[in-house]
């Protein structure tokens, strides 16, 4: 057997030891919720949502007991798309945000006289489109 697995398997039988309830970790769900994850619970042949749960977890993290591989690609690929789709949604509203302040400035700024319409259009059109490496390498420094 391959160094790697054998090291992983002794590392994983070790972590299974540290099991136990983690006082700090506590979720909210609604009534419906609750009585939705106990029955698929029921269904998947476990005694409690707990255990679901604890399942899941395991195929998320790779660690604390897992399914197999099929399981922790799939729960892999939810993680991603649920990430992704939060991470999207957070980006966009954030970018709004900063577009309507910047857009208030700079109307602000107008009718102060201190800009033109013309620095107007040059400032939206530069925030608005992609950035060169360049001007990337120089945010990053």
């Amino acid at each position: 057997m391959n160094d790697y697995y054998v090291n992983r398997v002794k590392e994983q039988n070790e972590d299974l030891k540290s099991k136990k309830v983690r006082e700090d970790l506590k979720i909210s769900l609604t009534d419906k919720a609750y009585e939705e994850l106990k029955l698929l619970a029921y269904k998947a042949g476990f005694q409690c949502a707990e255990q679901l749960l604890s399942s899941f977890v395991g195929d998320l993290t790779g660690w604390g007991g897992s399914n197999g591989s099929d399981e922790r690609d799939c729960a892999d690929r939810w993680f991603e798309r649920a990430l992704v789709h939060v991470n999207i949604t957070q980006i966009l509203g954030t970018f709004c945000t900063i577009m309507t302040i910047i857009w208030k400035i700079c109307l602000s700024c107008w009718k102060m006289k201190i800009i033109s319409r013309m620095h107007i259009k040059t400032i939206l059109m530069k925030i608005t489109t992609r950035p060169t490496r360049a001007e990337m390498n120089a945010l990053l420094c």
